[in-house]
């Protein structure tokens, strides 16, 4: 048998388990499937890597994601007035220069916010990044969610 016929396998018993106990580990996969510990846990690593269609929830704990989110670039713009403009398809999110700065902050960056009294501080901004790694935005009313893969592209941006 081919490493890459063993796949489809690995990702059913993964929609199967994840159905019925809400997430699937390497032991219950190996039960499953037939397959040998190695095998399940290249196939696994490598579908939550590319998010397609597992997410790693924990140390060797898998869950299946039905129908996955689509993901988008993600776009940052800082415009003529110092806003801040994240794009992610279709969905836009406005941040001012003080909330823009904040998340910055949040995200690890190294700069700082100052002293300057032309900053417009904007309102809070929430960034919650969950355990699958994905990331949740929030400034005032507007709410933007990111899957895994957006929330790295967001943090490169920023740097």
């Amino acid at each position: 048998m081919k490493l890459s016929d063993s796949r489809p396998r690995v990702i059913a018993a993964c929609l199967e388990l994840t159905e019925k106990n809400g997430v699937a580990n390497y032991a219950q996969l190996m039960l499953a499937t037939g397959l040998s510990l190695d095998i399940i846990k290249y196939h696994t690593r490598r579908a939550a890597d590319l998010e397609d269609p597992l997410i790693r929830v924990g140390p060797g704990a898998y869950r299946h994601i039905a129908g996955a989110r689509q993901d988008y670039p993600v776009t940052i713009s800082v415009l003529e007035d110092c806003s801040v403009l994240i794009e992610r398809g279709a969905q836009a999110m406005r941040l001012t220069q003080g909330q823009a700065q904040r998340m910055w902050l949040a995200l690890g960056s190294r700069g700082g916010i100052g002293k300057s009294a032309t900053v417009d501080a904007g309102g809070p901004i929430s960034v919650t990044v969950l355990l699958d790694g994905s990331m949740k935005l929030e400034a005032g009313d507007e709410v933007m969610d990111l899957t895994p893969r957006e929330a790295r592209l967001l943090r490169a941006a920023i740097g």
